[in-house]
């Protein structure tokens, strides 16, 4: 037993239900997800997982209130990732997102519809994590296509997710899913064969409707979101941005190249 992990994780456990509480004053739903939905299922895993972040998903009606939420609650908007948020004297950052991003529109209104409650306590509600099909693939998805790494971490909470819900997660029950997300190229490709770096390996495998769903939001994000990204005051900025967003995005898939070519030289020499 590890008392001291166990001891950190009780107090980012806290920290969770203080954005939890005012969620729910607030009527807004959440889906936990990942390192942070396990604990919360499994409260035995405290003493396993390591934990950085907090991984939420919330409605795309609700994006925006709980942003607020969030920095009305101290967080501030992390340097690199506008949807990432920390506090001084907090152990973990918060991630939030309104989508799964290998998912269609549709598909991402589904997880609602098929998500089930967390027991939480009574100051809390409308607390849920995904289907136990959902929450594998999903890890999957975060560990193999976005980080392109087999990390013993995510091996764990894949193996936690097996021994706790080995009835949904048949492998034949998975491969169908997997095939209707699009996703058993990406999942069969082994992480060491090809370099893939963040959002640029998620668009490489991607299957082409979404792929061009994902590049199409990716140039043309909306002014919410541009607002958010850019720290934007009036119409003219948000103009401004938006017609600059393809470029900006281009420099910086040029200087991730430049950077991977750098390091798989060196690593060759």
């Amino acid at each position: 037993m590890n008392k001291e992990l166990f001891a950190r994780n009780l107090r980012i456990h806290a920290q969770l239900y203080e954005l939890l509480k005012e969620f729910s004053r607030a009527g807004i739903e959440v889906i936990l997800l990942k390192g942070i939905a396990l604990i919360e299922l499994f409260p035995d895993y405290m003493h396993e997982r390591e934990m950085e972040d907090m991984d939420l998903l919330i409605k795309p009606s609700k994006i925006k209130k709980v942003r607020e939420i969030i920095k009305a609650l101290g967080y501030k908007k992390a340097p690199l990732d506008p949807d990432a948020y920390y506090r001084e004297g907090t152990l973990a950052a918060i991630d939030i997102t309104d989508a799964l991003w290998y998912l269609s529109t549709e598909e991402n209104a589904d997880l609602w519809k098929h998500s089930l409650k967390i027991p939480v306590q009574s100051a809390v509600s409308d607390v849920f994590y995904l289907n136990p099909v959902d929450f594998y693939i999903h890890v999957q998805a975060h560990a193999r296509i976005h980080h392109a790494k087999n990390d013993e971490k995510w091996q764990k909470d894949l193996a936690i997710l097996k021994e706790k819900f080995k009835d949904n997660l048949t492998d034949t029950g998975l491969d169908i899913w997997i095939q209707k997300y699009g996703l058993s190229k990406a999942l069969s490709v082994s992480v060491t064969d090809i370099p893939r770096i963040g959002h640029i390996s998620r668009f490489a495998f991607l299957p082409l409707k979404k792929k061009m769903i994902y590049l199409f939001k990716a140039i043309f994000p909306s002014n919410d979101f541009l607002l958010n990204r850019y720290d934007l005051k009036n119409v003219f900025e948000i103009t401004l941005y938006r017609f600059s967003r393809p470029f900006l995005l281009f420099l910086e898939t040029f200087k991730l190249s430049l950077s991977f070519i750098s390091k798989s030289e060196k690593k060759n020499a």
